[in-house]
């Protein structure tokens, strides 16, 4: 049971032994933990890795559907070169897929003036350097066209389907922001009580091929009501170490509280009860999510240019 003296609580509990009074500090590189560990690191490194590729391909993707609109004429125009782009669709590990290549053609609008445009399109054509070839063009902006039957970008829209990877990242990294701020809010506002297990049920997922339990703690706030928790964890074992085990509520909203073993490792208090710093093991975590916002930067930068 808790147990209170000097602004203090202590529960029977490592590594978090004594708690001060709230408002509590928690220290910065605590706080990076909190919010940035876990699976949100996974996420944090999808979100670096697929905004790079999406960098690199979504500039690349044929927009027509979008940009290619209005009052479209057509006129004859000549092939200049064919020129294989090194890019291709499909394809495996060992076999490359079908190439891509790009067509550099010239053509005369209304007006009479000469053109010169690029138009792509997924394998080689039967067209020849040379060739006479059919060109459309917008009315309104003369110098966007392309050979009738290709496109304007190197790949056609579906590659957007690359889009999932950041997105995934984005989710996992925003999750675990969220349950950050909540821990946070807890170790800093909350306060201390015990719970005992009431019930504990398998989940129908796996985090990191662990399977994933549901456990629900009853317990008692400060208002003298009961309410319960539950804890979605992989590691059940830490929850059941103990007849009963601490956690911390929010004292106005009681039904809002996290399990201390729930907590990622390395959350523990010093003799007086305030909440250790956790050196560079925070401040490592920040490494990827800096990362991530720097290139979100530059790419923003590269595309307003």
């Amino acid at each position: 049971m808790p147990k209170r003296s000097q602004g203090t609580e202590s529960v029977e509990l490592s590594p978090v032994q004594v708690l001060c009074a709230a408002p509590r500090g928690v220290p910065l590189s605590l706080k990076l933990v909190l919010l940035l560990g876990g699976v949100g690191q996974f996420g944090w490194l999808m979100l670096l890795i697929g905004t790079a590729f999406s960098a690199a391909f979504v500039p690349m993707i044929d927009w027509s559907s979008v940009t290619f609109r209005g009052r479209v004429e057509s006129t004859s125009g000549r092939v200049v070169t064919i020129e294989d782009t090194g890019a291709s669709v499909g394809g495996s590990e060992n076999q490359r897929g079908t190439p891509i290549f790009a067509y550099t053609f010239e053509y005369r609008d209304a007006a009479g003036q000469l053109r010169r445009a690029r138009s792509y399109r997924t394998g080689r054509g039967c067209e020849q350097e040379g060739d006479s070839v059919n060109v459309q063009y917008l009315a309104a902006s003369p110098h966007r066209a392309r050979i009738a039957g290709q496109r304007l970008g190197h790949f056609p829209p579906w590659v957007l389907i690359i889009l999932i990877f950041p997105a995934v990242g984005m989710v996992m990294a925003g999750a675990r922001l969220r349950s950050g701020r909540r821990w946070i809010h807890l170790l800093r506002e909350g306060a201390l009580a015990t719970g005992h297990l009431v019930q504990k049920r398998p989940l129908n997922y796996e985090v990191n091929k662990k399977a994933a339990w549901a456990l629900t703690f009853e317990y008692t706030a400060g208002d003298g009501q009961t309410y319960q928790y539950t804890a979605h964890t992989t590691e059940p074992d830490r929850l059941e170490d103990e007849d009963t085990e601490p956690l911390l509520y929010e004292p106005y909203e009681p039904a809002r509280a996290v399990m201390l073993d729930e907590l990622p490792r390395g959350v523990a208090t010093d003799a007086d009860g305030y909440f250790k710093a956790v050196g560079l093991r925070g401040w490592k975590l920040a490494i990827v999510p800096a990362i991530v916002g720097a290139e979100v930067l530059v790419v923003a930068a590269l595309m307003l240019r």
